[in-house]
């Protein structure tokens, strides 16, 4: 098999440095603004309100995931995957009406420490789509952090959407 030549690796990894840098400032664009200035700017978009059903350190997922669950199997899955292994007895899962509610998981996966956390801060819709604000907390560099794995998470529900939900994440990090 054939190495592939330097201008093509050259091309490749410029275009993920662009796109990394689109995206980020991109990110920092709409997160530096006020809800009421995304609204003016796109007044299709709604602020829609969320119920936090559970956010915490100790989940079940030990890789990243956003899971959009529209229905009760998928949604005795991923509460069983969050609390039944590490709990017992493992919580009762929480009703929620799949006719009128969706619900969003968000999981960090595993970190190597405690000081980290995330959390869903705002849900807008319009008519195509869901876009989900996320802060996503960091121990900055002078924090005594407790040598212990994590796995941060937060599940909320938002009025039943069927569209596409994307997320947006703002790091911020936690100077001790």
């Amino acid at each position: 098999m054939r190495k592939p030549s330097r201008l093509i690796l050259a091309v490749i990894l410029l275009t993920i440095v662009a796109s990394s840098f689109i995206g980020y400032f991109g990110v920092r664009a709409m997160i530096g603004a006020t809800n009421e200035q995304l609204v003016k700017n796109n007044p299709i978009h709604q602020t829609v309100t969320f119920h936090r059903i559970s956010r915490g350190q100790l989940s079940g997922y030990d890789r990243s995931a956003n899971l959009i669950i529209n229905n009760r199997v998928d949604w005795l899955r991923a509460w069983d995957q969050t609390f039944c292994h590490t709990l017992i007895p493992c919580p009762a899962t929480p009703e929620v009406d799949f006719s009128q509610r969706t619900v969003l998981a968000v999981f960090l996966g595993q970190r190597g420490s405690t000081g980290y956390e995330v959390k869903v801060i705002r849900a807008t819709m319009d008519d195509s789509k869901t876009t989900v604000d996320l802060t996503l907390t960091v121990p900055g560099r002078s924090c005594t952090t407790g040598a212990t794995m994590t796995y941060p998470y937060d599940m909320v529900d938002i009025p039943r959407t069927n569209g596409p939900v994307s997320f947006t994440i703002q790091t911020q990090t936690f100077n001790c």
